[in-house]
């Protein structure tokens, strides 16, 4: 079976960037039949400077995230990293994070088109696992490129990505954004003096320009020439209030069921119970069986 495999982080809130490169997709994926577990990877953001204190309520807003986005908790499992115990033991015996794929003998993970050499390591390991104890045991991870994601860029830089790390909250959109707020962040974007083009080789060398048609066109569900031909000859002046209109009907469902669920933090912890039990139930027999593979005592 089909089995799909992608995490974040609990660092910072999620923003515009995270949501139309990869929530937006994730929703997808587990509506075309496939068994779907997305994570929350709180070991991961222990590597770095964190709180303590707020892991627990950021791993809880991540988790938010996913279900307001559109994440069914009964068709797919969201789970905790730290909850499923696999994931720490394999990776001390392979020594690397490419444990968090295999440990699910996931067999599809979602990536950007410049993301796709990440997977190699886990290939790699998967392959040499299985000739060194001589069995096809683990599948080799396929990357699941899932269409032309748009590059979400900052909304004071067009040059730089948008990013949850950014000194400044107003480079970004982040899904816990109130509309007024996204108004004010859009108003504020940086654009540039010209009238937009009717056709997209009028972006070129306009990359604040670029990004605020490209998102516009994400949010609609439409293509950038369709945008171009609506709004090419026209001024930013007409064109954010525009662009506002969209964001906010686009993403004011997802704020809003956020923070129903931020509101409830039991029903989030009873969804990643839920999650992480499904998720220890694929990865536990799956660690025994490698470990049974190494020869290790069980």
């Amino acid at each position: 079976m089909k089995r799909i495999l992608s995490c974040m982080q609990p660092t910072s809130h999620l923003h515009l960037g995270n949501y139309l490169g990869a929530l937006k997709n994730w929703v997808s994926l587990q509506n075309e039949g496939a068994e779907c577990l997305y994570g929350v990877v709180d070991l991961h953001a222990i590597t770095l400077d964190y709180d303590k204190d707020a892991l627990a309520q950021s791993t809880r807003e991540i988790a938010a995230a996913y279900i307001a986005a559109g994440i069914d908790p009964a068709q797919s499992a969201v789970f905790v990293q730290s909850a499923v115990p696999a994931h720490s033991e394999l990776m001390w015996l392979f020594a690397t994070m490419a444990a968090d794929i295999l440990v699910y003998k996931a067999t599809h993970v979602p990536v950007g088109e410049d993301q796709k050499q990440h997977l190699e390591l886990a290939r790699e390991i998967a392959a040499t696992f299985n000739t060194r104890y001589g069995e096809d045991f683990f599948p080799q991870p396929e990357p699941v490129i899932t269409g032309p994601a748009p590059r979400v860029m900052s909304l004071r830089n067009g040059s730089e990505k948008m990013s949850k790390s950014a000194p400044s909250d107003m480079t970004r959109i982040n899904l816990t954004d109130d509309a007024d707020l996204i108004a004010k962040k859009i108003r504020k974007a940086k654009s540039d003096s010209d009238a937009l083009p009717s056709e997209e080789a009028g972006l070129e060398g306009r990359a604040e320009a670029r990004n605020l048609v490209t998102l516009y066109a994400a949010l609609s569900d439409r293509s950038i020439a369709d945008v171009l031909r609506e709004f090419g000859g026209q001024e930013f002046s007409k064109f954010k209030p525009a662009f506002i209109d969209v964001a906010v009907d686009h993403l004011a469902p997802i704020t809003s069921r956020m923070s129903d669920l931020l509101a409830n933090p039991d029903e989030i912890d009873r969804v990643l119970a839920q999650g992480n039990a499904k998720a220890n139930d694929i990865a536990a027999p799956i660690l025994s069986d490698v470990q049974r593979l190494m020869g290790f005592w069980k």
